[in-house]
């Protein structure tokens, strides 16, 4: 009901589709309320404490092994943070282990969002298929960004015991007509928790 007087017509939902696509964050209307509808469960207070407490111990670990490591060397606390949240976001919505890919997937997660900032902005927008350093910065982040979701994917479409997340449930649910979503779908809403 008071989904349609957030219109998301804007240049820069525009510019986010893009990269986006039609994910949660993005959608309108009728695409936007199916999404909502499968990720409600995972987004009820009690979950969400349950995340709190994860990402508190993933943090407190982090910490302990950051220490060891840096040897006095400085942190860029906002990667940091960032891979943090990707470990919580990957066992807890995903129902996938980023693991050592989170510290790289904040860093191409970044590049995206300051280069789609940049492209909002800028009046004159040069293809992405034009090679300037940074339209292949971002290509290459994206490309990133897309090999762990095709293998995040992947591993649940593999798996022996189906794990209680938010990409099992985008992946078994089926409308009153019997039809699945899309992998177009599926892609969108995981790429729409990993950015958000």
């Amino acid at each position: 009901k008071k989904n349609k007087s957030f219109d998301k017509s804007t240049p820069g939902f525009d510019g986010l589709r893009k990269y986006l696509g039609q994910g949660l964050l993005s959608s309108n209307s009728d695409n936007w309320k199916l999404h909502r509808k499968i990720a409600q469960p995972f987004f009820q207070p009690q979950k969400i404490n349950g995340y709190f407490n994860l990402f508190r111990r993933q943090a407190a670990e982090k910490i302990e092994r950051s220490i060891l490591a840096s040897k006095s060397q400085p942190v860029d606390l906002n990667l940091w943070m960032a891979s943090v949240t990707l470990a919580v976001l990957g066992d807890t919505l995903l129902g996938y282990d980023i693991g050592k890919d989170a510290g790289e997937l904040a860093d191409s997660i970044n590049c995206i969002f300051a280069t789609t900032a940049k492209r909002l902005y800028n009046p004159i927008q040069l293809p992405l298929l034009i090679p300037t350093k940074s339209n292949c910065l971002f290509t290459r982040s994206q490309r990133k960004i897309e090999s762990v979701i095709y293998r995040l994917i992947d591993s649940h479409r593999n798996e022996k015991i189906k794990k209680l997340s938010y990409v099992s449930e985008l992946m078994d649910y089926q409308n009153d007509a019997g039809d699945r979503l899309k992998f177009k779908a599926i892609y969108d809403e995981i790429i729409t928790m990993i950015q958000a």
